[in-house]
């Protein structure tokens, strides 16, 4: 799974799973949105912070802790999950493969290193070489004279299928639900 922003806190809590949980900078992912939690803990780590001001810097957040302002913490933690989610899916490449005017060619390419995800009719198949998610209809597939089931089962043979089952999250599914094709890019294993 993919991480999509840090967390930097003192305080266990549950957050969500593709958030990297840390209590020191030195445990942070580069290049991700970053949110600090508890004022003081802000203020030991980023003497820079203005508790006016809920950004200390790009990408870098602070929020109160939940024995702090309980309110305040929980709208920015949703908050910071959602902006970060939101990033995420917006550097998602997609490129949508048209079976009956481009043909089967393209899919021939995909090997074990790929990740797919299958959802309502489409396939959406992240590869890693080209950094890109192509996604197929299967209704297409099947109409161009392709078995889907034999379709679907070569999937399974060539692609690692990602499975958005019970270990995931309530929250994490809805933010997936509209986002299918960012799936396989976030939850590659």
């Amino acid at each position: 799974m993919m991480y999509i922003g840090n967390i930097l806190t003192d305080k266990k809590s549950k957050y969500n799973e593709l958030m990297n949980i840390t209590d020191e900078k030195s445990g942070l992912i580069e290049g991700i949105p970053t949110l600090v939690v508890g004022w003081e803990f802000t203020k030991t780590n980023y003497p820079e912070a203005n508790i006016i001001d809920r950004e200390i810097g790009d990408g870098l957040y602070w929020t109160f802790g939940k024995r702090e302002r309980r309110d305040r913490y929980e709208s920015d933690v949703e908050w910071f999950t959602n902006e970060c989610f939101n990033i995420a899916v917006k550097n998602v490449k997609y490129k949508y493969i048209n079976v009956v005017k481009d043909g089967m060619s393209l899919l021939n390419e995909f090997v074990n290193d790929s990740f797919s995800y299958i959802y309502g009719g489409m396939v959406y198949i992240y590869q890693p070489r080209e950094d890109c998610v192509f996604g197929v209809s299967i209704r297409d597939v099947g109409y161009i004279g392709i078995d889907e089931k034999k379709f679907i089962a070569k999937i399974y043979r060539r692609t690692n299928v990602v499975q958005v089952g019970d270990d995931i999250s309530y929250e994490t599914k809805k933010m997936l639900y509209g986002s299918a094709f960012a799936v396989p890019y976030l939850m590659k294993l």
